[in-house]
Parts: C-alpha cells; sequence; structure tokens
C-alpha cells in the first residue's frame, strides 16, 4: 500500500496492482472487499465464486497460482468432527500456510522479478517499478 500512495498520477497509469487469494473457500467478494477498505488497498483483488475443484473458475485460478509460483499448504483441523474432503477444506476449521511473493510483471506480461517474504525491501522495490515504468 506505501507503494501504492507513494506514486504519481501518471505512474500509476502505468500500473496495475493486484492481490490474488490462496483461500477462495472463504475469500469470497464480500470479505475481499472488507478486507480492502480495512487495508486501504485499493485494486483488484482476484478470487473465484465457485470453488468446486473441476470448475473453470477454479480451474483458472489454479492455473493463476502455477503461473506465479504461488505456493501454500492446507492445515485442516484433525479432529473427529472434521469432515471436510482432502482435496478441499469445506469447512471454516483450516488454516493456509502460504508465501507472500510479490511479482513484478513488465507491460509485455514478462514476469521480471521476484520478492520474496522475507527480502522485501520497500525502497528497492519500489525502484524496480519505477525502472519498468521508465520502460513504458
Amino acid at each position: 500500500r506505501y507503494i501504492h500512495e507513494s506514486l504519481n498520477e501518471s505512474q500509476l497509469e502505468k500500473l496495475e496492482f493486484l492481490t490474488i487469494t490462496v483461500d477462495p473457500w472463504r475469500d469470497n467478494t464480500t470479505i475481499l472487499e472488507e478486507w480492502k477498505q480495512s487495508t486501504k488497498s485499493n485494486w483488484t483483488h482476484l478470487t473465484v465464486a465457485d470453488t468446486q475443484p473441476n470448475s473453470p473458475e477454479m480451474s483458472t485460478l489454479a492455473q493463476v497460482w502455477t503461473d506465479f509460483d504461488v505456493g501454500f499448504k492446507i492445515e485442516e483441523n484433525t479432529n473427529e468432527s472434521n469432515t471436510s474432503a482432502r482435496h478441499h477444506p469445506s469447512s471454516y476449521d483450516y488454516n493456509i500456510a502460504h508465501s507472500t511473493g510479490t511479482v513484478i510483471i513488465d507491460h509485455e506480461g514478462n514476469q521480471r522479478i521476484w520478492w520474496g517474504d522475507y527480502d522485501w525491501i520497500i525502497d528497492l522495490v519500489k525502484e524496480d517499478i519505477l525502472n519498468l515504468v521508465s520502460e513504458i
């Protein structure tokens, strides 16, 4: 958010910010809109409405996860009352462990820069973004 807020209109016109959910089973559009408002993350947040494993929406989201090297693991509650299927959570009784990398893509759709969870340096990320904006 800091980077988004620190850019001028001319720069923002050349950029698209996107958050991709790793928890579409809970992250419906209402939840993401509430999160967007509470965090002032005023950009697109990608989720799906149909979370059935073979649905076209879920297949597309799974491909996005693959394309962007999104890694996560569903950690379900293992108590006896949990009846969720193994391929996806069917209740809210689970956690998702995930990476929070940032992928920077150029204007031609090429993934150019990846910042991981622990090496994210805000001034250098902003510099990378501005360097790519200057190429447009």
